[in-house]
């Protein structure tokens, strides 16, 4: 058998054991919507980002330690494993978004591997109201001035460097919001 390299988790290559359990849970402990909101989070930063992989059945050291266990708790086969993760990229995101990405599994030391392919997405785009962002080897969410000139980066195509703290006016179709804990939110306009 060839050795597969995963790597180490970077700007570009996240590692997730599950869709099923949250990283630390037992084999008691599966929460599907609590770890697929994780995973959801980590699409939308490599959305907002340069793009990346995520690999599913993978330890944080790199190690395989597959969805098995992710398949006998949903009783599924990889092809319903699949539309269960695109299903709730259609729902959180879109179906352009889903057209987007690219899932394939790979056998690897007995284990099976998801693995997901996220391409940049052309606009910024968020997930449940907040925008986040891959960097470095997390994802962060984006507020306030960051998440301005984030947003004006992708709609302008260019980098935008603020020289104070004045903002000038956002364009037409997007409103400055403030949420409950009175930080600064953008809100698409439709």
């Amino acid at each position: 058998d060839t050795e597969i390299n995963y790597g180490i988790e970077n700007q570009v290559v996240e590692f997730k054991t599950s869709i099923v359990y949250p990283a630390g849970a037992n084999s008691n402990q599966a929460n599907l919507d609590e770890q697929i909101n994780v995973i959801m989070r980590t699409i939308n930063g490599f959305l907002n980002a340069k793009g990346g992989t995520i690999y599913i059945g993978i330890k944080n050291d790199g190690t395989p330690s597959g969805i098995e266990a992710d398949l006998h708790t949903l009783n599924c086969d990889i092809d319903k494993y699949e539309r269960i993760i695109r299903d709730r990229i259609v729902k959180e995101f879109n179906k352009d978004v889903n057209g987007t990405i690219d899932i394939t599994f790979i056998e690897d030391h007995n284990c099976t591997i998801c693995r997901i392919h996220i391409p940049a997405y052309i606009s910024p785009i968020a997930y449940r109201g907040e925008f986040f962002q891959r960097q470095g080897n997390e994802v962060r969410i984006l507020k306030g001035n960051d998440l301005i000139m984030f947003i004006r980066r992708r709609i302008e195509g260019k980098e935008i460097i603020l020289e104070s703290p004045i903002i000038e006016p956002l364009p037409d179709n997007l409103q400055l919001q403030s949420d409950s804990s009175d930080e600064d939110v953008i809100r698409t306009s439709t």
